[in-house]
């Protein structure tokens, strides 16, 4: 088969970066669309910047496909979601302009036209702009690995013992590792299948169940404590307030309150199988020691 060549955006992110070594172990030319060079291991650069008003002339020429994994992360006095939604449309256009053959698109388990968060309601707006019979979303569940919101999560418990659980903690919660997120993506592209995919253990676990593992892989103690949602609620805001840092947004806590279980799709679909949980908690604990 002729070598293809695969563009990725937020290839130094976390999700990025994974799909980048699966690709490129792959046998795939890849081309890292960031801020900055990438120089390990070494691919070829073009610059992409998410804030940019137009994609730079030539970003995607040669491109057969396109994975957009960039994001935005809401900050004081930016409009996030102004930005990605804005990004995403001038880089799909540049694809098509190009002649990018398939565009895939990570996006969230949060998804939703109606979504209570602003992140999933995000998400739900740049999938519209992709043809279903064309192109790809991937809706992937929370991503285990060292990185992301998940290493967000490892560090407060390694500074704190006391984990808050919104009215008890039994909200789902499903999960994927990120390389057998990555190893999907990469047997999406190799096949070019197109459509909605769900990436995502079925059917999860709870929050508390969840942080118990967390805790067991990390060898820490930890205490649970209920809380009503807007005990939480009032707090973040505080915390965005006085822009005190959290492991969580008050955006992600609208996702966990509304999150139900997602039927998922087999992994079975892409040949993949999967790391469960604990062994995707437990992997990342010992990476990140």
């Amino acid at each position: 088969m002729a070598e293809r060549t695969v563009a990725i955006t937020g290839a130094n992110g976390f999700v990025g970066s994974a799909l980048l070594q699966t690709f490129a172990d792959a046998g795939w030319r890849v081309i890292a669309l960031t801020r900055r060079p990438i120089a390990d291991p070494p691919v070829e650069w073009r610059r992409y910047d998410l804030l940019d008003d137009c994609a730079p002339a030539g970003l995607l020429a040669g491109v057969d496909v396109l994975v957009h994994c960039a994001y935005a992360r809401r900050r004081p006095g930016a409009d996030a979601f102004a930005t990605n939604v804005h990004a995403a449309k001038m880089l799909f256009d540049a694809a098509r302009g190009a002649g990018t053959k398939q565009l895939i698109f990570v996006s969230s388990l949060a998804a939703g036209g109606d979504a209570p968060s602003e992140y999933g309601r995000q998400k739900f707006r740049i999938e519209q702009m992709l043809d279903p019979n064309a192109d790809t979303v991937v809706r992937a569940g929370l991503v285990l690995g060292n990185g992301g919101l998940f290493a967000r999560m490892q560090a407060y418990l390694r500074r704190r013992s006391l984990v808050p659980l919104i009215d008890g903690g039994q909200q789902p919660v499903q999960t994927v590792d990120v390389d057998d997120l990555s190893c999907c993506i990469l047997k999406i592209a190799e096949q070019d299948l197109t459509g909605l995919f769900t990436i995502a253990d079925y059917p999860g676990t709870t929050y508390e169940q969840f942080y118990r593992l967390m805790a067991g892989s990390m060898r820490v103690r930890v205490r649970f404590i209920s809380l009503p949602f807007w005990i939480f609620d009032t707090g973040l805001r505080v915390a965005e307030a006085l822009r005190i840092p959290l492991p969580v947004d008050r955006d992600n806590l609208l996702g966990i309150r509304a999150a139900a279980i997602c039927a998922a799709t087999p992994f079975s679909t892409f040949g993949v199988n999967p790391r469960t949980p604990g062994q995707a908690i437990e992997r990342a604990a010992r990476s990140a020691v």
